[in-house]
Parts: structure tokens; C-alpha cells; sequence
């Protein structure tokens, strides 16, 4: 008999720890599919294990060559416009806010995980700087409403707060600042290391 999730709120957490497993986020499925994930877990015919099966499937179907064309189609005239205004406004710049930016197209285009490190080493100072660009971008518009919610959180001590670990990995983190964007409906959070 499989092993079935005794609850909606089990198979939620066990279906969500797996997608972070392999690097893929449920934002990526349909609410009506994750919902048929989560039944399926609960199903005693079924179980875990074919609840699994369902989000492996889901992911092809996210990272399908169709599928991934059809989202660079849609985020390009977007993606044209905020470079443009990136590139007309004096706050932040295609070096670096468009270096960013660029790292979380690319994961949404390729259909990838949500959280993304990107090893910078910046000082509180700097980090600091980069947050008050980072929040600048929401006043540009230009890629709105296709590319929007930027907002940037202040550095924050992982090791302090429980979250060393970097996923299932022997990784650690200390202070990390979060870069948030939203693209075509799905949150990319970029996790940047801060020297304190």
C-alpha cells in the first residue's frame, strides 16, 4: 500500500518540500493541479509517490521547449521597456540592476526555482545602496504589469533566524539581503550575501 499524506496541510508541505528537492517551485503549477497533487498524495490507491510523478510531470511541461519560447515571446516587449527606462534614468544601470534582472528572466524563461543566489560579497553599505535601487525600479513602470513588485528587504542574519543551511546542502549563509521581482505571474526572490 503507498504512503499516503494524512492531511491536506501534510501533503502540502511534503509536495512543497520536494519541489525545493528538485529546484522547482509550485508557483510554476496551476492552483486546480496543485490541488489534484495534494488529493492524489491523500489517496490511499495513490500516495506520495504519484503525487510526485504529477509534479515531475508538471515540470517538463514548464521547462518544454514550446513552453519556454513562449514565455521569452511574451517577456521581451516587456523586458525592452524597462531596459529602456534602465537605461534613461540616472538611480540605477544595465550594469547592475539590468546584471540582476537579467539572472531572474533567465529563470523565468528556462521555467527554474524562484530562489536564486547571486554571490556578491557587498558590504551593509553597499548592500544598502543596491536596496534603494532595487525598490527604484517600481517607479520606472516601463515593464509593468508583466514586470513588476520590486522591493528589496534589509539584510538579515540567516544563521541567527534558523536558516543557515542552504536548502538540503552543506552550504551555510550568514547575513543575506532578499531582491524580489515578479514576472508573467511568478515571484523570484534573489538572495544576495551582505559582509557585516
Amino acid at each position: 500500500m503507498p504512503k499516503t499524506a494524512k492531511s491536506e496541510q501534510e501533503a502540502n508541505e511534503l509536495l512543497t518540500a520536494y519541489c525545493l528537492e528538485i529546484d522547482f517551485s509550485k508557483q510554476w503549477i496551476a492552483a486546480e493541479k496543485w490541488a489534484t497533487s495534494i488529493r492524489i498524495a491523500m489517496n490511499p490507491a495513490e500516495g506520495i509517490e504519484s503525487a510526485k510523478s504529477t509534479i515531475d510531470s508538471d515540470k517538463r511541461d514548464v521547462q518544454d521547449a514550446a513552453a519556454r519560447t513562449q514565455r521569452q515571446t511574451a517577456l521581451t516587449p516587456h523586458l525592452g521597456a524597462l531596459r529602456a527606462a534602465i537605461q534613461a534614468d540616472n538611480t540605477v544601470s544595465l550594469d547592475t540592476e539590468g546584471k540582476l534582472l537579467a539572472a531572474c528572466t533567465a529563470q523565468y524563461v528556462g521555467g527554474g526555482g524562484v530562489d536564486l543566489g547571486y554571490p556578491t560579497g557587498l558590504t551593509a553599505s553597499q548592500y544598502a545602496v543596491q536596496q534603494g535601487r532595487w525598490n527604484h525600479l517600481a517607479t520606472l513602470g516601463a515593464g509593468a504589469p508583466f514586470i513588476g513588485g520590486f522591493h528589496a528587504l534589509p539584510p538579515q542574519d540567516k544563521a541567527a533566524a534558523g536558516k543557515a543551511n542552504v536548502g538540503a546542502t552543506l552550504a551555510t549563509r550568514k547575513w543575506q539581503g532578499n531582491l524580489f521581482v515578479t514576472i508573467g505571474g511568478v515571484t523570484f526572490n534573489l538572495h544576495l550575501d551582505v559582509k557585516m
